[in-house]
């Protein structure tokens, strides 16, 4: 029987032909796929010239789906990463004017996921859990749990993705009929891992668009009976078999425009990745509280802008303990100072923040982005805002120092409202939550690159901010 767990067992996996690979993963998990077909998607406008190899969903589908490009292309990079093909992970990142991944940084991405996949049983967990991380974006499988439980119904707003996944294994876990084909035990890791992934985002750590109470998560793999060796050994697997799935899911976020590489993993992203690690695994150990690990993140990544771009020379250091240092901290890792080029765009946060932004609006973005996220004070998520100041960044770039400025400034003054609950807002959530998030993308993304954003910014000021919706809540059965 040609199934995807004897072929793993086989030793097959790694080196069957890539299209005989992808129609077997289509055998093994149509429903899955073909609900990805369904996941919204901001859509490309263009398509890389190099690329003369059909992507993954036109071998499958002879179409092309995003979602479904995504996924599958983050399942052929775990090969690449298996088979030391680290030219075929990079592939044109040094084209692209980008900081490459390194060779020392592959290696260790490499050992990490040898060290962690040692069965069968591993592969076969990690392959699905690839497959069904973006499953919350389909509207039929939200539409299908919301009609078969009220949940949803109790929510303020409508749950994140990863959110509307964890509700599904709960609640209505035949609904991805491939969760019934692992072992229990791995079943069990996959399930801890998806409620994890509900309440801590990886890239969001990184990029601090969260805030400390989304580390609620880790706390939660700690030994329920302290030193019990077991306990802690199946937490450290719950946390490596996600973080590995990570990994992989932000190699393969640009799959819909190039699928012959991980485009998006290059060597800052490799870097913020390998501080939350450390970090997390110190959480999860009971090293550090929320708020301890939240904070050694910033502070790494500002050592990392200080040594890598230049700022140390200037004299620029921060206190984490200052709250305004510190909501200052969080914008530069939002903003992508640490990347490429980051110390233009450091520059650009520091003369926006201290004069580019009035001290009310400046006091009230402290005061938001100081919030850590409890059940007295909630916190506010602004998801997305890391792609709108970019995209902010760089749609005013031509237009010279000053204007950028503008343009930035205008987005701090709308993230200062993002992060603010009025007391109705806040009085109105179930009980148990302690972050919300506002989704600025569909809201501000195209406002930001348009025409008229640029002539006058302060367009911004038009818009109301998102509506909300629950990004933790403390859930007394676990």
């Amino acid at each position: 029987m040609n199934d995807i767990r004897s072929v793993i067992q086989r030793g097959e996996f790694y080196s069957l032909p890539v299209n005989d690979l992808l129609q077997l993963i289509h055998n093994e998990y149509p429903t899955e796929l073909a609900r990805l077909k369904t996941a919204y998607s901001i859509p490309v406008r263009t398509r890389p010239h190099h690329l003369s190899e059909p992507s993954p969903s036109q071998i499958i589908y002879h179409d092309e789906h995003d979602e479904v490009n995504r996924t599958l292309v983050s399942l052929l990079l775990l090969r690449k990463i298996h088979n030391n093909d680290y030219a075929g992970f990079v592939g044109n990142q040094r084209q692209t004017g980008v900081r490459h991944l390194r060779k020392l940084s592959f290696a260790w991405i490499r050992r990490l996921f040898r060290r962690c996949l040692t069965t069968s049983d591993d592969l076969h967990t990690l392959i699905t859990s690839i497959i069904i991380n973006d499953l919350g974006k389909s509207p039929t499988l939200a539409a299908d749990l919301q009609r078969q439980k009220a949940t949803v119904n109790a929510c303020q707003g409508k749950p994140n993705h990863d959110v509307v996944l964890d509700l599904v294994v709960r609640e209505a876990p035949h609904l991805i009929p491939c969760l019934e084909k692992l072992s229990p035990s791995h079943g069990y890791l996959l399930v801890r891992g998806i409620e994890l992934g509900a309440e801590f985002n990886f890239g969001q750590m990184a990029q601090a668009e969260c805030p400390p109470a989304s580390l609620l998560g880790l706390e939660r793999l700690r030994p329920c009976h302290g030193d019990d060796d077991n306990d802690k050994h199946i937490s450290i697997q719950v946390f490596h078999m996600r973080y590995m799935e990570q990994i992989l899911d932000i190699a393969g976020a640009l799959g819909h425009q190039d699928h012959t590489n991980a485009a998006l993993f290059t060597e800052p992203i490799y870097q913020s990745y390998r501080i939350i690690y450390q970090i997390a695994l110190d959480v999860i150990n009971g090293n550090i509280d929320r708020r301890e690990a939240y904070d050694a993140n910033l502070v790494r990544k500002l050592e990392l802008l200080m040594t890598q771009n230049g700022w140390r020379a200037k004299g620029r250091g921060l206190d984490v303990h200052d709250p305004e240092h510190r909501a200052l901290m969080r914008l530069l890792c939002i903003c992508n100072a640490t990347a490429t080029k980051g110390v233009e765009v450091a520059d650009l946060v520091w003369e926006t923040f201290f004069d580019g932004i009035d001290p009310e609006t400046r006091l009230m973005l402290v005061k938001g982005l100081n919030i850590d996220g409890s059940e007295r004070i909630p916190a506010v998520q602004a998801t997305y805002a890391p792609a709108v100041c970019s995209a902010a960044i760089k749609a005013s770039r031509s237009e010279g120092r000053k204007e950028q400025k503008k343009a930035l400034a205008a987005v701090f003054c709308y993230l200062a409202r993002v992060h603010t609950l009025t007391p109705a807002e806040s009085n109105e959530l179930p009980d148990g939550v302690m972050v919300v998030e506002r989704d600025v993308r569909d809201k501000v993304l195209s406002v930001v690159t348009s025409d008229s954003f640029r002539s006058s910014p302060d367009v911004l000021n038009d818009l109301d901010v998102p509506e909300i919706a629950i990004a933790v809540q403390r859930d007394p059965r676990r």
